[in-house]
């Protein structure tokens, strides 16, 4: 269960803007605001909750032919990206 700061804002450069939406603090520390040595920890938890999110993605437009074949695009280059950032992260967190 996260916690939400309603009294801080979320910084211009918030790392986790899926669960803030660029806006509000939920305090998630992947920007290392409140403790530098979990920073990698808690954007590892964010990047594995955005990987499954998007290998869950059922949001298919299958009515629009074009925007289906978008959408089949973006949620493909999605996973590649989210796996690479993952084990990148992974890497530096056994360091």
């Amino acid at each position: 269960m996260k916690q939400i700061y309603v009294d801080e804002s979320a910084l211009d450069n918030c790392y986790a803007t899926g669960w803030s939406y660029g806006e509000i603090c939920v305090g998630c520390n992947c920007c290392g605001r409140f403790d530098k040595k979990t920073m990698n920890n808690a954007r590892l938890e964010y990047l594995k909750e955005q990987l499954s999110r998007v290998e869950n993605f059922d949001g298919w437009a299958t009515e629009y032919p074009e925007l289906l074949e978008l959408q089949k695009r973006n949620i493909a280059e999605d996973i590649i990206y989210y796996r690479e950032a993952i084990t990148k992260l992974e890497s530096e967190v056994t360091k």
